[in-house]
């Protein structure tokens, strides 16, 4: 009898005690039972950015410093091609974060153009870093004025794959022209030119561009570009580009203030890393932004928290929207995660 009363009072502290445990193990708040399963649990994430030494390298090296440094989150950065490498990186899953360009973004998110048939719709914006302005150079004599007068011509848009040479012939195809596209490096496309074996060369980049000065200096150059109808033409049937402005005297030979396409470099990131990381880095971002900013004289241009949008066209992530949205930045509509 003794035996089964200890057996019975035995049982009954087992069942006390379970029932405290458990009363402990469910501790969360009672407005938030999930707290515990919300944690933001630390990401490590891969970024693609460009030629090592190069002004892409620098900028998103410098950024990812301030979010290793500034968040739980660990970013590596990678040297690539630029962004069409960062972009089918991202496809492949070797990349979640990566820096493009909106012209090569914006037909990649569509499956068009260098991308046809392909769509890298995974990638989601979250903010814009420098600008790049379409620059083209020629010499007088060749009857070329415009991209309109490259028909037949012989034109250097720089090594395969990258911007330029995936940009510029779609540009082309809208103005019906039929081009000789050479792919040569910047340096040798000056000497190219220099040496009559080539019309002309168009990059996209800051302005001005030293190796255009240095063709000036001992040559007769002239602009080439897109009459100011072609450009308004262009931006209106291409989200990717918005009208960009090369002021008189950036050249000797620009004695006036012409209009052209201005592309727009930015960070994007798979739609697929949770909203709370992404709000996590975007905020650090906007936090640091003079740290930012000082990474590169490039960034000079994100003057005010509005310019971090301006020229987008990729989507936004929504973890970026709600960064945003806390510090009060103003959203464009066509900016807004698809639904």
């Amino acid at each position: 009898m003794f035996k089964k009363n200890v057996l019975f009072i035995g049982i009954v502290l087992i069942l006390a005690l379970s029932v405290v445990l458990t009363g402990c193990s469910n501790s969360a708040p009672v407005d938030n039972p999930d707290a515990i399963d919300n944690e933001v649990k630390p990401m490590a994430l891969v970024a693609g950015s460009a030629s090592s030494g190069g002004a892409n390298y620098l900028i998103m090296s410098g950024w990812a410093e301030i979010i290793n440094q500034n968040s739980q989150h660990r970013v590596t950065v990678e040297a690539t091609g630029g962004p069409a490498s960062n972009i089918q990186m991202m496809g492949n899953g070797d990349a979640q974060i990566g820096v493009v360009t909106m012209s090569l973004a914006q037909p990649a998110y569509d499956g068009k153009g260098w991308a046809e048939g392909t769509k890298y719709d995974m990638m989601r914006s979250m903010f814009g870093v420098h600008e790049a302005f379409m620059d083209g150079v020629t010499l007088e004599g060749k009857g070329i004025d415009s991209l309109r007068d490259l028909e037949g011509k012989s034109v250097s848009l720089g090594p395969a794959g990258g911007t330029p040479a995936l940009a510029v012939p779609p540009l082309l195809d809208v103005l019906g022209v039929n081009a000789k596209i050479v792919n040569l490096g910047q340096g040798d496309s000056i000497n190219a030119l220099k040496d009559g074996q080539i019309d002309a060369a168009i990059f996209f980049g800051g302005v001005p561009r030293p190796a255009f000065q240095e063709l000036a200096a001992s040559h007769p150059a002239i602009r080439l570009g897109l009459k100011d109808e072609d450009v308004k033409a262009i931006t209106e049937k291409m989200p990717e580009y918005s009208i960009g402005i090369i002021k008189a005297g950036t050249y000797d030979y620009l004695d006036k203030e012409v209009l052209t396409l201005r592309d727009r470099y930015a960070f994007v990131i798979d739609k697929e890393i949770p909203d709370e990381v992404v709000y996590e880095i975007v905020k650090a971002t906007i936090d640091n932004m003079d740290k930012f900013v000082a990474v590169h004289k490039s960034l000079n241009i994100l003057n005010s928290n509005d310019a971090l949008l301006d020229g987008i066209s990729i989507p936004l992530h929504p973890g970026a929207v709600k960064a945003y949205q806390e510090a009060g930045i103003n959203i464009p509509e066509k900016l807004m995660p698809p639904k």
